[in-house]
């Protein structure tokens, strides 16, 4: 990882927030007359555009707390579609996913001080 930590944090909030609206606008295109897969996308563009200003920070505190605010709704939504499988499948996601990344971006900085 010899990329800057700017760098990396714009490479997961775009891999972030890009599969969470893919799965958004997917589920909106089955059920169009849904308001609340509209208020997930808005709360998941908010979540893009605050980890965009704050992508100057490091790593381990930035992309925990942008997966969690773009993978909420998005978790939301694949409860309101009534997708049962996909619901906990998500929200496992939600809840490892940030643990695994915090652990593996956490040996990233020890190991950097180290150096």
């Amino acid at each position: 990882m010899s990329a800057k930590p700017a760098v990396w944090n714009l490479v997961g909030i775009s891999v972030f927030g890009t599969a969470s609206l893919a799965a958004i606008l997917d589920f909106q295109k089955e059920n169009p007359d849904s308001w609340a897969f509209g208020m997930c996308g808005i709360v998941t563009v908010i979540a893009i555009a605050w980890g965009l200003c704050n992508y100057k920070k490091s790593p381990r505190w930035l992309l925990p707390r942008v997966y969690a605010g773009i993978a909420t709704p998005t978790v939301i939504s694949f409860l309101l579609a009534n997708s049962g499988g996909s619901f906990w499948l998500s929200l496992s996601w939600l809840v490892f996913f940030p643990i695994l990344l915090s652990v593996w971006l956490g040996s990233w900085d020890q190991g950097k001080s180290d150096t």
